[in-house]
């Protein structure tokens, strides 16, 4: 028998409307691998205090992650307005400009104000496949508190997630 080809689509704001394009053709021949869903899963099976939804703007916007969590009912927190605009800051001047300065700094700012004001998150959920290497950089150089800190809480990585639902797939074919 053949086997679908799966598709994992490695922005998360590009799942609002990706979905659409993969029902529209109608393939069994190619399945896409939804971020979104492997996400909901996984804090499915936690079931434990909220997550911290970090995300791009679009993705927030979208709300792809946040409806679908809605509709599990399943508890979230997202930063503030004022936040987010650093965090977009802390994306796009620092980590996508290879500016790692500008990044760790305006991150260690982000989620040293991010863990005082959610000090009862139960995870991170890097819903922007540059929140995990901005967390690495801040494991590496952040305070030596916000290191500490950092270290207890589990991150999810949706991208992480597909990868090992693909192999997990193939493992039972």
């Amino acid at each position: 028998t053949r086997r679908a080809i799966d598709v994992i689509a490695l922005c998360n704001a590009a799942h609002a409307f990706l979905p659409g394009v993969f029902a529209r053709t109608r393939s069994d021949d190619v399945r896409l691998i939804s971020l979104v869903e492997c996400v909901v899963d996984a804090l499915g099976r936690r079931r434990s205090r909220p997550a911290l939804i970090l995300s791009s703007v679009g993705t927030r916007v979208s709300r792809i992650f946040t409806r679908r969590l809605d509709e599990a009912g399943i508890a979230y927190v997202e930063p503030s307005d004022r936040i987010q605009e650093a965090l977009t800051r802390a994306i796009y001047d620092g980590l996508k400009a290879l500016d790692w300065e500008t990044a760790s700094a305006a991150g260690e700012a982000i989620f040293a104000e991010l863990l005082a004001t959610n000090a009862d998150i139960g995870c991170i959920v890097a819903a922007c496949t540059e929140i995990p290497p901005i967390l690495d950089l801040l494991k590496r150089t952040g305070r030596e508190d916000l290191k500490e800190r950092l270290s207890r809480i589990d991150v999810i990585d949706p991208v992480e997630l597909a990868l090992n639902a693909v192999v997990e797939s193939a493992g039972a074919a």
